[in-house]
């Protein structure tokens, strides 16, 4: 009968001293903080480029220019490289170093495209293309009021330019 009452006493004992561990273990887990970040280690070789990568907001364009990478940040981690360019998201991709960021308006090659159109009730320089993202270069004061039902076609439309010459035509021709 004293057998069994100590293997009662040792099976209650390690019963208790398993769930003990077993809780001890759960709440270690619980606790548990994530390991750091490794710091990655961006070292440049000799071929290595910094790529600039500036998407605009208004037409969605992504410019990318490619320059050699500066040697004086040979060898700076990524947190450092990060620091020297803070208006950039950094990154690394192969031997480059990336570096992203988002503009407001229009790219330069849409820039560089000119149409007029209308803004309510008035004749307006844009950026851009009628049929695409545009923007507003500059406004003539022209009013809309008086304009000829065939010109007002043209400008609902947008009226496509050329150069600075057609663009006076095309303003001056509105005036009269």
């Amino acid at each position: 009968m004293n057998t069994r009452k100590v293997r009662l006493w040792l099976g209650i004992i390690l019963v208790v001293v398993l769930v003990s561990f077993g809780l001890l273990g759960a709440r270690r887990w619980a606790n548990r903080q994530p390991a750091p970040p490794r710091e990655s280690r961006f070292v440049a070789g000799p071929a290595a480029r910094l790529v600039e990568e500036v998407t605009y907001e208004t037409c969605g364009h992504v410019e990318k220019k490619e320059k050699p990478f500066p040697s004086s940040q040979r060898g700076l981690g990524l947190a450092d490289l990060t620091a020297l360019y803070p208006a950039w998201d950094v990154t690394a991709s192969d031997d480059n170093l990336v570096l992203k960021a988002t503009r407001p308006g229009l790219c330069p090659l849409c820039r560089e495209k000119l149409f007029v159109g209308l803004d309510g009730e008035e004749v307006v320089v844009f950026y851009g293309t009628p049929e695409g993202p545009h923007e507003i270069k500059e406004r003539t004061g022209i009013s809309t009021s008086g304009l000829p039902e065939e010109a007002l076609l043209d400008l609902r439309t947008g009226i496509a330019i050329e150069n600075k010459e057609q663009l006076s035509q095309v303003l001056e021709g509105l005036m009269n």
